[in-house]
């Protein structure tokens, strides 16, 4: 028995800004927070003209490969295909979990002491030097 897959779908409001990238290619901004982007490669030539601002952006992952994209302004909606389709969905506080090192006023002292040496004449030798040396006594 093969299993059905069922598309995968995205509806976004926002303030959406459309842009052709090349005849085949378009990116699609929301002005508005998170600022997801959406890239769309192999559009059918036969939807233009598209208003460049709308206000929702439904995308339609189907089974057989290809992707719906609706752009909606008010009442008006265009439906367009599209062969390929990136969302990209920024996340602010994604990093907040893990533990990464902490980016102290020390550490910056160090990082901008390292860069003022590397640009003088001689501070790359000299910066190795107090590296060799340092790991020595390690």
């Amino acid at each position: 028995m093969q299993a059905t897959l069922t598309p995968m779908q995205r509806s976004l409001p926002g303030e959406f800004l459309l842009s052709a990238v090349s005849k085949h290619g378009w990116r699609v901004d929301n002005l508005a927070p998170p600022h997801e982007s959406l890239w769309l490669r192999g559009v059918d030539a036969r939807a233009m003209p598209v208003p460049p601002r709308f206000d929702r952006l439904d995308v339609v992952w189907r089974a057989d490969g290809r992707v719906e994209v609706t752009l909606a302004a008010g009442n008006e909606a265009l439906t367009v295909g599209a062969s390929a389709a990136l969302l990209h969905e920024p996340r602010e506080r994604l990093y907040d979990s893990l533990p990464l090192p902490a980016y102290t006023i020390e550490t910056a002292r160090f990082w901008r002491r390292v860069f003022r040496l590397v640009r003088i004449p001689g501070g790359r030798l000299l910066i190795s030097w107090l590296a060799r040396r340092s790991r020595r006594g390690v």
